[in-house]
């Protein structure tokens, strides 16, 4: 059985850093994986969730995050300014979290 956990963020703060094509999200989930890989010795004992910014509409948006977060063992909130601006974000995950205590949810 893996570890499921979900990234939830403001598109903004993954802008790419510099002269790479990464954002400061894809760095941290990069070393996520890694720090978690040399921690229990494997890929497949997680897995990680986040939108990608492939989905432009909110109501998708809505959509897949609602059901990740049904699946979720460990939710990380990057708290940023922009993400808290985000209503239609906080009103999402407030809705999940006020329905179910036994996520472990974690904000940077």
């Amino acid at each position: 059985m893996s570890i499921r956990i979900f990234i939830s963020y403001a598109s903004v703060n993954n802008l790419p850093i510099g002269r790479t094509q990464e954002g400061w999200v894809d760095r941290l989930e990069m070393e996520l994986k890694n720090r978690l890989a040399e921690e229990v010795g494997r890929l497949d004992r997680f897995e990680i969730w986040r939108d990608n910014g492939a989905l432009n509409n909110f109501e998708d948006i809505g959509k897949q995050i609602e059901e990740a977060l049904k699946e979720t063992d460990i939710f990380l909130m990057i708290a940023s300014r922009a993400y808290l601006a985000s209503r239609g974000v906080l009103t999402l995950n407030s809705q999940r979290f006020s329905r179910d205590t036994s996520v472990n949810a974690y904000f940077v």
